[in-house]
């Protein structure tokens, strides 16, 4: 399908050849996140820290992101912050797909039976 391929997004960065599909569920859950926490920056040179971060961005130019090492992250960016907004999630792509039954769910989509972190 056009669009469902990383390669088909060129601002991403993707080679031609580039057939991967599971990144697509990771751009997919970035696009509708209220706070993206971008982790294990002390691994990475602060312009490559940059560089993702404007990708980030760029797939979602209202979510919060926060920086963080070994996970650390406030509990109160992430507990109880009400960010949830029912009409902003209705004007996503995936809202309409779900509603008229068109929308296939991650786990058969990708494959995915569990996930443990």
């Amino acid at each position: 399908k056009e669009g469902k391929r990383l390669r088909d997004r060129p601002a991403l960065g993707a080679e031609d050849s580039d057939p991967r599909a599971i990144p697509d569920l990771l751009v997919d859950q970035v696009e509708c996140a209220n706070l993206v926490v971008l982790n294990k920056v002390d691994l990475i040179a602060e312009d490559e820290a940059a560089r993702v971060e404007g990708i980030l961005r760029r797939l979602n130019t209202t979510a919060r992101i926060v920086r963080s090492t070994f996970g650390k992250v406030d509990p109160e960016l992430l507990l109880d912050t009400s960010s949830f907004d029912m009409a902003e999630a209705e004007k996503m792509p995936g809202w309409v797909q779900e509603l008229t039954g068109n929308h296939v769910p991650e786990t058969l989509e990708y494959n995915i039976s569990s996930f443990v972190f």
